[in-house]
């Protein structure tokens, strides 16, 4: 049996499945470089840190600032955001490409092929092939979660706000 054109047409302007939205949470283990703060802090290391965050940034994308920080910070063997850490992120910070979107008090950092306009997919831990890594909640960010939203209750319609919640949470991990 033959279809109209269009009906072939619609079909091929659908939106992705539910499932394609949902992805595994991929996390950008850098190679150690143990030196301590006093090293970390010395200009000379600019261009190493920025290529860290970027290396970061293009596999984590969308990342909050403080979660982006935490896994280069992990590769020079720093374990605690002093202020003087926090100090030498923040201009390094600024030269990141892509874009950002402020929640609450976090910086979210999208990388240039995701911004936050058209995204539309949410990463999970424990998805097979993928780390076992769960994240904190205030480092996914709103639109991640407007996006799991959306996949619940594109499977459960009627489902009660606290159900909603429960199950959002669940796919995070929590």
């Amino acid at each position: 049996e033959r279809r109209p054109p269009e009906l072939d047409q619609a079909r091929l302007e659908r939106e992705p499945e539910p499932e394609e939205k949902r992805a595994p949470y991929v996390v950008c283990k850098l190679p150690e470089r143990p030196a301590g703060v006093e090293e970390f802090c010395l200009p000379e290391h600019d261009g190493e840190i920025l290529a860290q965050m970027k290396q970061v940034l293009e596999a984590e994308a969308p990342v909050s600032g403080e979660l982006l920080c935490r896994r280069v910070m992990n590769a020079w063997g720093i374990t605690r955001m002093t202020a003087k850490v926090e100090r030498r992120f923040a201009p390094l910070l600024e030269k990141l490409p892509g874009s950002q979107t402020r929640w609450e008090d976090r910086t979210f950092y999208w990388s240039r092929r995701r911004g936050p306009r058209k995204y539309a997919d949410f990463r999970v831990p424990g998805v097979p092939g993928a780390d076992d890594f769960r994240r904190d909640a205030e480092d996914i960010p709103p639109e991640e979660f407007a996006n799991a939203v959306r996949y619940v209750l594109e499977r459960q319609v009627g489902l009660p706000k606290e159900d909603l919640v429960r199950e959002v949470y669940r796919l995070f991990g929590f």
